[in-house]
């Protein structure tokens, strides 16, 4: 099955880089495929042969793996499979095909939580309601594939949730709104949800002018938020001098309370949780000298690790011209490490998006 993976060498070092030390990105002429080494195992068979563990959204925990998938016609859809491929749930994600996932998160109940908006391809005329507003969704599954609550968030326009925490019986969800009437804007907000579906409270972290969340992660006795201001509306000093964006980050308490803020000299570029070992979140910044493309997704089997990344292997010859980025082959890596970190395993299967039919579709009249 194709995916839509576009290339922009702009914004993928935002996606995969590190605080820490910010990885080597290859220049065009580096682009290649990776070597395969070893035997894939016949457990993993399964997951390469269909690249189960490939797709753009994804995420993990000890003992499941969830992921947002379009079938043959981009109907959007979800599957909860153990960490070998066999499937848990599957289908329950039965909105509006103008709907598309921003969040996916594993609970602690063995269900999962997932947030709707957008779908990239279908006319932003369809993501609207008979009431005006987009169709912006949370909803909560249980471990069986059935819904336990939803919670449609209609006082906004056009959300982006990309963050969930579950943390002291709640579940603290982060993002970007535009509240109705503010569609020319951004501001960052936070969602506190009780397991019920509840709203217990909300929160602004900033102002409502230009204000985007690039990351949020959990600290202790709160939480960090990284923020790109190019607001002027006085919230963040400095912001938009000269129509330029300022970085700053922020630390909540668990009561959403601003303990402080720092603003940062030059863009940082923010780590992204790919799994978790032993209870701990791991980074992406733990593989800045990860040889195979870009890391997506960690998965522990306690007596060796699997790194999923997508690695560009060529640049499509027909971009159109109306396209500023570049458009990219792709293949997704499956490297398997033991706990010395000595590579076990690795393959690849291609997953490149069909680009002469979108460069048609693009170029139509």
């Amino acid at each position: 099955m194709k995916k839509q993976l576009l290339c922009f060498f702009i914004l993928i070092p935002l996606l995969f880089a590190s605080c820490k030390k910010p990885p080597v990105y290859k220049s065009e002429d580096d682009l290649k495929p990776v070597a395969h080494v070893g035997k894939v195992p016949k457990e993993f068979e399964k997951i390469v042969e269909n690249d189960l563990f490939g797709v753009e959204y994804i995420t993990s925990s000890s003992d499941r793996v969830l992921a947002f998938r379009y079938g043959e016609d981009y109907e959007p859809y979800i599957d909860m499979t153990d960490l070998y491929g066999n499937v848990l749930v599957t289908g329950v994600y039965n909105r509006n095909e103008a709907y598309e996932i921003d969040m996916l998160t594993l609970t602690d109940d063995g269900g999962f939580i997932y947030f709707a908006g957008y779908n990239r391809y279908k006319s932003v005329y369809d993501h609207i309601e008979p009431d005006g507003y987009n169709c912006d969704l949370i909803e909560k599954y249980g471990k069986d594939g059935k819904i336990q609550w939803e919670l449609p968030l209609k006082d906004y326009s056009s959300c982006r949730l990309g963050f969930c925490f579950e943390k002291n019986g709640y579940y603290y969800i982060f993002g970007n709104n535009t509240a109705p009437g503010m569609e020319t804007s951004t501001d960052v907000c936070v969602f506190i949800v009780d397991v019920n579906g509840n709203i217990i409270k909300t929160k602004t972290v900033c102002g409502d002018d230009f204000d985007d969340l690039m990351n949020a992660e959990e600290a202790q006795n709160g939480f960090k938020l990284h923020i790109r201001s190019q607001s002027d509306d006085g919230d963040f000093e400095g912001s938009n001098s000269g129509g330029y964006p300022v970085y700053w980050t922020f630390l909540l308490d668990d009561e959403l309370n601003v303990k402080s803020k720092e603003i940062k000299q030059e863009r940082d570029v923010f780590d992204k949780v790919l799994g978790e070992k032993d209870g701990e979140p791991v980074w992406s910044s733990d593989f800045t000298d990860f040889d195979a493309g870009y890391p997506r997704l960690f998965i522990d089997y306690k007596d060796f690790y699997l790194i999923v990344s997508h690695n560009a292997t060529g640049v499509y010859e027909n971009t159109p011209p109306t396209i500023s980025a570049t458009w990219c082959y792709w293949e997704s890596v499956y490297s398997a490490y033991d706990n010395d970190g000595n590579l076990i395993f690795r393959t690849s299967v291609d997953c490149s998006p069909d680009y002469d039919s979108i460069a048609a579709k693009i170029t139509s009249p």
